[in-house]
C-alpha cells in the first residue's frame, strides 16, 4: 500500500513535466509539448489525493479512492501515449 509521502507534491511548486518525475522516469524520455497538459492533470490529481488523504486520514476513504481511480486512468493514458510515441 502506498503512503502519503509517495504521493506528496510541493503545493507551491508549479505544475510542469519536471514535477511529474515519477511518470517521466518510468517512460525514460521527456514528454512532448502535447503531453504537458496531461502531466499537469496528473500532478493536480496527485496533490488533490494527498490533500484528501490528509483530511480523511484514510487511504480507503471513498473520496481518496475516487481520486486514486481518476489518477490511475490519467497515468495509464500517459503511459499509452508514451508507448506509442516510441
Amino acid at each position: 500500500m502506498a503512503t502519503a509521502s509517495d504521493h506528496s507534491m510541493d503545493s507551491g511548486q508549479p505544475a510542469n513535466w519536471a514535477s511529474a518525475r515519477n511518470v517521466y522516469s518510468e517512460v525514460g524520455a521527456p514528454p512532448s509539448y502535447n503531453d504537458r497538459s496531461l502531466i499537469e492533470e496528473i500532478d493536480q490529481l496527485r496533490r488533490r489525493m494527498t490533500e484528501t488523504f490528509l483530511r480523511e486520514d484514510s487511504f480507503t476513504a471513498e473520496p481518496v479512492m475516487e481520486i486514486s481511480r481518476m489518477l490511475d486512468v490519467k497515468i495509464n493514458e500517459y503511459m499509452r501515449l508514451s508507448y506509442h510515441a516510441r
